[in-house]
C-alpha cells in the first residue's frame, strides 16, 4: 500500500503509422529479506497479467494485449532505504482498461 506507481505513455510514430501505450508499474518492497528476493526474481522471469488498484479503488488491467514483463529493478545502496523495487512494463494498443465486475482471465 502506497509504495507503488503506475504511469502510462502514448507513443505515436506518424512515419510508421503506428501507436501504442507503454504502462510502467513500479513496485517497492521494504525490509529486504530472502522470501521477497526470491519472489521478485520469479516475477522477473514470468509473463504476467496484472490488476492494479489505485487509491480511489479503481482497478486497471495490464497484460490484456501482450503479457506484462519485468523491465527493471534494483536493490539499494548503502545509504538508501532498505528495499527492493521492480518495474513491470505493459505494451498495449490502448490505455489500461478499467476492470468492472470480474477480473479478466
Amino acid at each position: 500500500k502506497q509504495t507503488g506507481s503506475l504511469s502510462s505513455t502514448l507513443n505515436v510514430d506518424d512515419a510508421a503509422g503506428s501507436n501504442y501505450v507503454s504502462s510502467e508499474l513500479v513496485l517497492r518492497f521494504s525490509k529486504m529479506d530472502t522470501n521477497k528476493r526470491l519472489q521478485i526474481a520469479a516475477l522477473s522471469k514470468t509473463p504476467l497479467r496484472v490488476v492494479v488498484e489505485d487509491n480511489n479503488g479503481e482497478k486497471f488491467a495490464l497484460g490484456v494485449d501482450n503479457y506484462v514483463s519485468a523491465s527493471g529493478g534494483n536493490g539499494t545502496n548503502f545509504g538508501d532505504s532498505n528495499e527492493y523495487s521492480i518495474t513491470l512494463t505493459d505494451i498495449s494498443k490502448e490505455m489500461p482498461k478499467i476492470v468492472t465486475g470480474e477480473i479478466p482471465e
